[in-house]
């Protein structure tokens, strides 16, 4: 029998299905005395509402079954348990018999994590991969062997061609016959190599409510060594929480519709006189094996019929004060209190009450708590909630064994009616109660009110998978990813099918990071509306794009991708995997990437530094075949993540820079995600500002996030010259196992002894427990010593020689943008530029500042600086212009010339005699500088390139470099 609901007492209703209006199934531990009275001896857990408590009810399920002597199969603390089969004797046969689920990836049990049997109906393969050599190790025990599937969608009249497909792949893996569910409708049988294919049993005992009987059956099977030889079916109406063996005309017709069904797939089923139906199979000859017999099911009643404690959360000491109401008597029942959500609603979900009930006397016979939500003025709109009527505490405590003055909690959501059915009617909560012979009908609860507004379509939440079939965790040396693999994790179908042996090593989903990954590549097509989507962008991105136009101008130097349509202009060999979303499936690849790794990944974030301590730790621990590293400061909560789907066990470390944004965001920081082994805080400042981030503070309290999801050693960097560093350590002492601070201080673990700084880089020396490093810095500034040594701590964490790291790090070289130091020749004047053009945030600017200042100027040269804003500062922005002032004033500036708007606020402040011109635009701020400038000028570029042209700047003064000569890099 197909167990479709979970026996348990844990948990609750509300875990996440994916569907806006869920159903939950649960029953108490001692309504298992019905399979026993029933003679049932197995039952198969996977399906779609094995999860619908979660894990904790999946597994205390398991529990009450095996302590009642019931078998089962289909779930279990990992993808290994939930494939085992059960075992039982039929007469002298053994039987062994497989459940699996195709219908809620959810519930997927994993590698490490409980759940249910979970395999895709989109890929053949994986099924015959993994019942094959189990149901040949199930032989060595079992004469027959039989699977239960659980697929296809609710009232689906026939299978559809995947189900027929993945059913002839079951018996093409060894399996006797298959018993299909799901559906709720009977189908027909489907014969295939002499073996019985029931596409849909339809439902034996259910409590849909009904107004007439629906067909179902019990099938009958007559077994010998070679298999199933006959199959009996016996005609079964089903009725609102009842079913009865039909008989006469009733039972006739009933068998006739069903083998017009079982004709449409091919199959002869005769009627018989009692209006049961036959059909005879002739399965091939196969040697009888004697086995050891096993073992008849044996009951253990006893079991349930012991007292067992109550669940705690089904009682309470008194009512919480914001669901206390004037006591409403129904019946026998006092309700005390009562508070549900959501008070609005914009879109088709469950309704959740949570209210609080007690008796003065003992109650003899069991009320269901009836509560409905409805309309608050004429509609033809059902209420919400109907027919949901439930034993309180969620099914599990009936009112003949509540105790008198003990106030009791349920929780339990209302189902909303049909799509077609709503109406933007508002609702208020009514509550009756009933029992088999008498009903308290419905009176309002007052002020209860909730809103409906379907006017705006709500936001959709992306989600994701994380959990997969076992073949997505295996490896190939020097392999990331196999078609198969793709296949597993996307759902997609090929377009153009990969040849054999075909593999990739990076994932990509931006044509600019093609020279950085290491190939073979695949690349990930995907739209401006996919990113805004994912990223959870309050508002449509500026430039639309689509990368399946572009894709045709670079297919000769990838060696596959994914699209969501067929493209033209590809290469006709070229591999094309085509998904409904791009974008989701290089997550879900980074996040089955990470779940495969072992090794160290290691998280950064700041407000500075991030790409330049990542580039140092790179540079520190390895090449790219060995380290994966984060390409093209692409950080976010889309970026992170998938630049782990080019993540394979090869690799020695993975390096992540994290931008740790919209935190307030349900899923929380992206960090849960990526799951690192060592997380490093860079700086701390203000570098956008929002009605969340509005201070120093707030920064701190996101970018400490980072710490949340450490995993294994949980290692947490960061220096003691940060601020609010208190309450960083704080938080790092919360999700971190060990902590290294680096800095001056009396706190610090690794110890800067001495500094000595000049226009080219820092010598530091560091003092480690065990050790003193001299560090040499190849980079200016302050901020960029602080990088060095965080990475230092990185590799200090990872037990690296520290010795050589640090001789590795003089080989640095810095990205465009980044305090980049360039000579120039324009005009034939000598002109030396600082290009620190990547981005800006006020501790950036002033660490640009300190570099501008300790650079030599030879024969009279000036320092000119080059300025552009700051963006996304908000209300911020004048006040934090403003506190540059005296920074630049400090680093002995000559002249200053701005760009964009937000940098009027710093102008205002500045004196005459320093004050260059404004400009909105980079060409006429170029040609202005070029003829402005004198030999030997040194000039500091230092802004933010976002959302304007000010990132052009250093690319059209060396356009403007007379000789044509490549820049030299000092």
């Amino acid at each position: 029998m197909n167990l479709e609901c979970v026996i348990g007492t844990e948990g609750e209703q509300g875990i996440s299905k994916g569907e806006s209006s869920p159903y939950y199934y649960r029953a108490r531990p001692e309504m298992l005395s019905v399979l026993m009275e029933a003679g049932i001896d197995v039952v198969v857990t996977a399906n779609n509402h094995s999860g619908d408590y979660g894990s904790k009810a999946l597994l205390e399920q398991q529990h009450w079954l095996d302590a009642t002597g019931i078998g089962y199969a289909g779930s279990g603390i990992n993808i290994e348990e939930a494939l085992t089969p059960v075992y039982r004797p039929a007469g002298r046969l053994n039987v062994a018999i497989f459940s699996i689920d195709a219908t809620q990836p959810r519930f997927a049990a994993g590698p490490s994590t409980p759940g249910c049997a979970h395999l895709p109906l989109t890929i053949p393969s994986l099924w015959l991969d993994n019942l094959k050599p189990r149901i040949e190790a199930a032989r060595k025990k079992a004469h027959l062997v039989l699977v239960a599937v659980h697929w296809g969608n609710n009232r689906e009249p026939k299978p559809s061609e995947d189900e027929i497909t993945i059913g002839h792949a079951i018996i093409d893996a060894g399996a006797d016959g298959i018993l299909g569910t799901s559906a709720h409708n009977l189908q027909g049988i489907e014969i295939y190599q002499d073996r019985p294919i029931i596409h849909d049993a339809g439902d034996l005992l259910f409590d849909a409510v009904r107004r007439n009987l629906a067909d179902s059956g019990i099938f009958r099977l007559q077994l010998s060594e070679n298999g199933i030889e006959k199959i009996i079916f016996v005609p079964v109406g089903v009725g609102f929480g009842f079913s009865k063996q039909l008989s006469g005309d009733v039972a006739k017709d009933l068998t006739q519709r069903f083998s017009k069904a079982c004709s449409e797939l091919g199959t002869h089923l005769t009627l018989n006189p009692d209006g049961s139906g036959t059909i005879l199979l002739s399965p091939p000859d196969r040697q009888y094996r004697k086995l050891p017999h096993l073992l008849k099911t044996h009951y253990k009643r006893e079991v349930i019929r012991e007292k067992r404690p109550l669940n705690p959360n089904w009682t309470v000491d008194q009512v919480p004060l914001d669901a206390r109401i004037p006591p409403i008597k129904c019946g026998p029942l006092k309700l005390l209190g009562v508070r549900f959500f959501p008070r609005e609603i914009k879109t088709r979900q469950m309704l959740w009450v949570e209210s609080f009930w007690t008796t003065d006397k003992k109650v003899k016979e069991d009320f269901r708590l009836d509560f409905r939500a409805i309309p608050i003025k004429e509609t033809s709109m059902p209420y919400w909630g109907k027919a949901m009527d439930h034993d309180p505490c969620d099914w599990q405590v009936p009112t003949s064994r509540w105790e008198p003055g003990r106030i009791y909690r349920d929780f339990y959501g209302l189902r909303a009616p049909a799509a077609n059915q709503i109406k933007p009617v508002h609702l208020k909560l009514a509550v009756g109660i009933i029992s088999n012979t008498q009903q308290v009908k419905p009176v309002i609860v007052g002020g209860m009110i909730t809103q409906l507004n379907f006017s705006k379509k709500p936001p959709q939440i992306p989600t994701y998978k994380t959990d997969f079939p076992p073949a997505v965790y295996q490896h190939t040396p020097m392999q990331t990813w196999n078609a198969q693999q793709l296949e597993l994790v996307s759902g997609g179908k090929w377009l153009t099918p990969p040849p054999e042996n075909w593999y990739i090593r990076s994932v990509i989903s931006g044509s600019g990071f093609l020279d950085q990954a290491v190939g073979p590549v695949l690349f990930v097509a995907h739209t401006s509306k996919d990113r805004d989507f994912h990223e959870q962008r309050s508002k449509p991105s500026a430039n639309y794009f689509d990368c399946h136009k572009t894709l045709p101008e670079f297919a000769h130097r990838i060696a596959g991708a994914i699209v969501s349509h067929p493209v033209d202009g590809l290469p006709k060999e070229l591999p094309v995997l085509q998904v409904e979303d791009p974008l989701k499936v290089i997550i879900e690849l980074g996040l089955a990437a990470r779940k495969r790794f072992q090794g160290d990944v290691i998280a950064i974030t700041g407000t500075a530094g991030k790409s330049s301590t990542l580039k140092m730790l790179v540079q520190i621990l390895g090449p790219k075949e060995k380290i994966l590293s984060s390409l093209g400061n692409y950080n976010s909560r889309v970026g992170a993540p998938s630049m782990l789907a080019s993540l394979n066990p090869d690799h020695e470390a993975a390096v992540i820079e994290v931008a740790q944004s919209a935190l307030w965001m349900k899923r929380g920081p992206i960090t849960r995600q990526i799951k690192p082994t060592i997380s490093i805080i860079t700086e701390i400042g203000l570098s956008q500002t929002n009605h969340r981030i509005k201070s120093v503070e707030d920064t701190a309290k996101w970018k400490s996030c980072i710490f949340d999801g450490l995993t294994n050693s949980s290692v947490a960097i960061l220096g003691d010259h940060l601020k609010c560093f208190d309450y960083i350590l704080s938080q790092a002492i919360k999700y971190a196992k060990k902590i290294i601070v680096f800095g001056k201080g009396e706190r610090a673990d690794v110890k800067i002894i001495n500094i000595d700084t000049d226009e080219t880089g820092s010598n530091v020396t560091l003092q480690f427990p065990t050790q003193r490093l001299e560090l040499k810095v190849p980079a200016p500034s302050t901020g960029m010593m602080y990088n060095a040594i965080a990475a230092i701590c990185a590799a200090y964490a990872l037990d690296k020689d520290l010795a050589q790291c640090a001789n590795r790090l003089l080989d640095l070289e810095l990205d465009e943008g980044h305090l980049k130091r360039k000579n120039l020749n324009i005009q034939g004047k000598s002109l030396t530029l600082i290009d620190d053009s990547w981005n800006a945030e006020v501790c950036s600017m002033i660490n640009a500042f300190s570099v501008f200042s300790q650079s030599k100027i030879k024969n009279n040269g000036r320092r000119i600086a080059v300025l552009g804003r700051i963006v996304h500062l908000g209300k911020k922005a004048q006040e934090l212009h403003e506190s540059l002032t005296h920074p630049l004033l400090n680093s002995n500036v000559n002249w200053v010339i701005t760009h964009g708007e937000e940098m009027k606020f710093l102008r205002e402040l500045l004196p005459e005699e320093i004050l260059g011109p404004h400009f909105s635009e980079a060409s006429p701020l170029v040609d202005y500088l070029a003829d402005f400038s004198q030999d030997s000028d040194l000039i500091l570029i230092k802004g933010s390139r976002r959302d304007s042209d000010f990132g052009s700047i250093p690319i059209l003064l060396e356009k403007l470099q007379k000789t044509g000569q490549p820049i030299e890099v000092e």
